[in-house]
């Protein structure tokens, strides 16, 4: 597998000064050796917080790679904020693959939308590839998962995740690499507008939940399976762009808006 690189970002919250970016120095080649992350803080909302975690605080949100690669979720119908999220994760990274059959990342990194291009990216020390496919089909996206979790040592972002992981069927590589890719080094994210229409897998493996605005009966009985049942209340009760912080454990927060990482 390609060598990680160290990696920090910091995002304001709505209101907060110009966020800033820091990277810090490299790491090993192969074996997984390299912790890589993508990293923002936000402030939780005075108002309202719950879990562990008191109220007014800063929540470091850090999604590793490397050693001790981690999987979020990140959740909400549309409109609702996800995508800011995303790309600052996506902006925090140094090594990152993004899955984007909406085209909502075109201008986050190198786009392409072929097997040859991807092998050849993933080569380099450092990317950002956004995998915009020409048709949507299972074999392709299988092929791109399997690729990844063959190179290992980056995050892998994944829009609209219930596509091939519903309920009743999850794709086989894609399973690969949400329950075995840590141990190759490869973070995941996955994003869905439905909590109800993605895969438990997906949920059961988290380490981290980004919950934005969901009211529908199936997605909030669906996610009270797996998350803290006040946290899902909670997420019924967020305006655009807020979102309920889930650390996979014990501890969640209600946050304000994030600022876009430039």
């Amino acid at each position: 597998a390609g060598g990680g690189v160290a990696s920090e970002s910091a995002v304001g919250t709505e209101g907060a000064e110009t966020p800033e970016s820091a990277i810090s120095g490299g790491a090993e080649q192969g074996g997984g050796n390299g912790e890589g992350a993508g990293k923002f803080e936000a402030a939780d909302n005075d108002e309202q917080s719950g879990g562990s975690g008191g109220k007014g605080g800063v929540e470091s949100i850090s999604i590793r790679t490397g050693r001790e690669a981690q999987r979020a979720v990140i959740l909400g119908r549309t409109g609702s904020g996800k995508s800011v999220a995303a790309k600052n994760f996506i902006a925090a990274a140094d090594r990152v693959v993004v899955w984007d059959i909406r085209r909502q990342h075109s201008n986050s990194g190198h786009v392409l939308n072929s097997l040859p291009a991807l092998t050849e990216g993933i080569s380099w020390s450092e990317f950002r590839l956004i995998y915009q496919p020409v048709t949507l089909t299972e074999e392709e996206f299988g092929a791109v998962c399997l690729t990844v979790y063959r190179e290992g040592n980056m995050l892998f972002v994944v829009e609209e995740a219930d596509t091939f992981a519903t309920p009743a069927y999850i794709n086989d590589d894609f399973n690969r690499c949400i329950t075995w890719g840590r141990m190759r080094g490869l973070g995941v994210i996955c994003i869905s507008r439905r909590p109800a229409n993605l895969h438990k897998n997906c949920l059961s493996e988290m380490n981290h939940l980004l919950l934005y605005h969901v009211h529908l009966p199936n997605d909030t009985i669906y996610l009270k399976q797996f998350v803290p049942p006040d946290a899902v209340e909670e997420a019924k009760t967020l305006h655009v762009g807020e979102f309920v912080y889930w650390n996979g454990q014990t501890s969640w927060h209600r946050h304000s808006p994030l600022l876009l990482l430039r």
